[in-house]
This record gives structure tokens, C-alpha cells and sequence, in this order.
């Protein structure tokens, strides 16, 4: 949320350090960077930012901060690393036990029902980026998937309040993590949840970040158009209205790493590439790991034990 007017408002709840886990480790460049991203080399002196939901004075304040977005001319907010404490299984963003992360979660939970339907009733849209997944689904990338309720808890806590689900690994990697995103993803579309997701593209790696394996452990390689279409193939199986896809090549702007604009070109298969409305349900095959949707142009698949795809259209 360190965006626009609201930064002064994020800065001056920041001030109270005790509304922080506390924690430093990986605290300073969301802390620091925004007031120093003309690398005048500024330093706030503050040590903590992740917000612990198990204060009632954290949550009062987190919600007044959404409350002021809610009042803000804007779309709406975007919630990123929404649920990465509570799923820290590696205890890389705090030390806390598992019975500590469900608390801290059960908390979080509520806390979000609460600021989303605030959005909601101003017209603003939440979205919610998370590594959660159902709990009979799994883990949908190698960390931060030891989440201790599972997605299906917090969609029984939103219900009836509309939001989008921002997928910021899409297609991490294949076999498994493929399979299980794309599980994933067509129950939330199924029930009407929008996706939203973002394919990091490594062109070192050949694909994946240290390089994409096959469900036998092969490694495949990708050029940059065929894993585009890869997981552009994997998207349209999987999503539903209101659903959008993004590309971003997270290895040619070191400062940036992905994120910056320059890192997210504008591709031809995106007006190339037309289906129509779908037609009928997916298709699951091949033991789980083949999804094939049928459009009014054609047919769309893609095999997540391989790492192929299909676009007949």
C-alpha cells in the first residue's frame, strides 16, 4: 500500500512501532525504499512493518487505514503478501510457532472480512495476493504453504463480498506446482472469484527461476514466446470473468527486478490469441495433470507434467 496520497497516512502509522511484529529482518527495503527511490540514501531509523494482528491496537489501526483508502478516489486496494506470516512455515518473516501463526491468522481473517466490506460498501475492489490454497489442494508454491487455515476459511469469512485473488507465482514451476495452481484457481473461478495473475519469467534460468523440471525431473527450457503461451494457455483454462494475466521478465532491470514497468511489455499474442466465450467445463486428465477447455474458437490445454500446451484456435 505504499501508493499515492496514502503514503503520509502509511508513514504516520508506521511511528508506532508497537503495532509491528518485531522482527527486522527484511523490513528495510519496504520501510526505507519508497522515501529513498532517488537513492539520496535517506534512512528512517524504523525497524519493524509487519503488522500484528493479534493487537487489538493493530487491527484499530490497520482498519482505520483502510478506512482512509475507502475514502480515497481510487479503484480500489491491493493487499500483497496478504496471508506470507501466518504460512511462514520457514519462520523467515518471524518466529512464531504454528498455534502463534493460527492466532495471528484467525485475527488477520476477521480484520479483512471487516476493511473488504468497507471497500465494498464505498465501490472500491479489494485484491487479495496470497500463497494460500484449499486446504485438500495444498501449497501452491515451495514457501510460505504451511498456512494453518486453509483458503476455504477465509472465503467462508468473505462471503457475499466481492474481491479478486491475485496469483503472483503463476506457473512457478511444472508437475506438481502447476498441477495444484491449476486446481487452484478453477475452484475459485467456479465460484466466481476473479483471478488475477502475474507469470515472473526467469530467461537465465530458461524459464523458472533455477530452472523448470517436469514431473520425472526433467529440466525443460523455454524461449520467451513459448513459455508467454504457456502459461497464457494455462490461464485461459483457468479463469473466469473479470480474471486478468500479466508477463514480467524479472531478470532485465536489476533495481527493479520484475516489478518495474519496464519489465512488463505489452506482447502480440495478447490480440493474437482470441477464444471466445468458453464452452462447457474443463476437462481434467492424464492422473490431474491435463486441463483442456473448449472455446467458441477452438480448444485450449495444457499438460502440467510437461510442460506443454495447445492453442487450436
Amino acid at each position: 500500500m505504499w501508493a499515492g496520497s496514502m503514503f503520509a497516512k502509511q508513514w504516520e502509522s508506521l511511528q508506532d512501532q508497537s503495532l509491528f511484529l518485531e522482527d527486522e529482518r527484511l523490513s528495510s527495503g519496504f520501510i526505507d525504499y519508497p522515501r529513498d527511490v532517488d537513492e539520496s540514501g535517506e534512512e528512517s531509523g524504523l525497524k519493524y512493518c509487519r503488522w500484528d494482528f493479534r493487537k487489538c491496537e493493530t487491527r484499530a489501526e490497520y482498519a482505520e487505514l483502510i478506512a482512509a483508502a475507502a475514502r480515497e478516489q481510487t479503484a480500489g486496494v491491493f493487499f500483497d503478501n496478504a496471508q506470507s506470516v501466518p504460512c511462514d512455515n520457514q519462520n523467515e518473516l518471524s518466529y512464531m510457532s504454528r498455534e502463534a501463526r493460527a492466532a495471528f491468522m484467525q485475527a488477520q481473517t476477521q480484520v479483512y472480512a471487516e476493511v473488504f466490506s468497507e471497500l465494498v460498501n464505498n465501490n472500491q475492489y479489494p485484491i487479495l495476493s496470497t500463497t494460500n490454497g484449499f486446504s485438500d489442494i495444498g501449497g501452491l508454491v515451495p514457501w510460505e504453504n504451511d498456512c494453518p487455515e486453509g483458503e476455504e476459511v477465509l472465503l467462508e469469512a468473505l462471503e457475499g463480498i466481492p474481491f479478486a485473488r491475485n496469483n503472483e507465482f503463476w506457473m512457478w514451476n511444472l508437475g506438481e506446482t502447476a498441477a495444484r495452481q491449476m486446481r487452484n484457481s478453477i475452484r475459485e473461478t467456479e465460484r466466481g472469484i476473479p483471478i488475477i495473475v502475474h507469470m515472473p519469467y526467469f530467461p537465465n534460468d530458461g524459464g523458472c527461476l533455477e530452472g523448470c523440471l517436469t514431473l520425472d525431473g526433467e529440466e525443460k527450457t523455454y524461449a520467451q514466446d513459448e513459455f508467454l503461451e504457456f502459461g497464457m494457455a494455462a490461464f485461459l483454462v483457468a479463469m473466469g470473468p473479470g480474471s486478468y494475466f500479466g508477463f514480467s521478465d524479472m531478470q532485465n532491470d536489476p533495481e527493479g527486478a520484475g516489478w518495474f514497468d519496464v519489465s512488463w511489455d505489452y506482447h502480440p499474442q495478447f490480440d493474437r490469441i482470441v477464444t471466445g466465450n468458453p464452452v462447457g467445463e474443463v476437462q481434467v486428465s492424464n492422473s490431474g495433470m491435463t486441463f483442456t477447455r473448449q472455446f467458441e474458437n477452438g480448444t485450449v490445454w495444457v499438460n502440467c507434467a510437461d510442460g506443454t500446451y495447445g492453442l487450436a484456435l
